[in-house]
């Protein structure tokens, strides 16, 4: 399993650490409350990467996937979800910032 060290790092893994940020707010915001009804909801991430791993939550990794550790912890987050959500990429503009 490939970890990386703070020379090894890249913002790769930086965005899988914010999607885990997100889906850990998430898991707490939804403790104890009926969730009942809702629909799904859209996260945006400009990383192919983490969009396609967050989409596909039970398929399995390749035995030599970079950023496996969190990967993995980040695909159990959200197959584990009471609420579902839906990755979605979306470029913007400085303006739109």
């Amino acid at each position: 399993m490939e970890k990386s060290d703070n020379k090894t790092a890249s913002n790769y893994r930086g965005e899988i650490l914010g999607a885990i940020a997100t889906q850990l707010l998430i898991k707490f915001a939804i403790e104890g409350r009926d969730i009942t009804g809702h629909k799904p909801i859209v996260l945006v991430c400009d990383n192919m990467g983490v969009v396609k791993h967050g989409n596909e939550p039970k398929n399995p990794l390749s035995e030599k996937q970079c950023q496996a550790d969190l990967l993995g912890f980040l695909k159990n987050l959200i197959s584990t979800s009471r609420l579902k959500s839906w990755h979605e990429t979306k470029t913007c503009s400085l303006p739109q910032r």
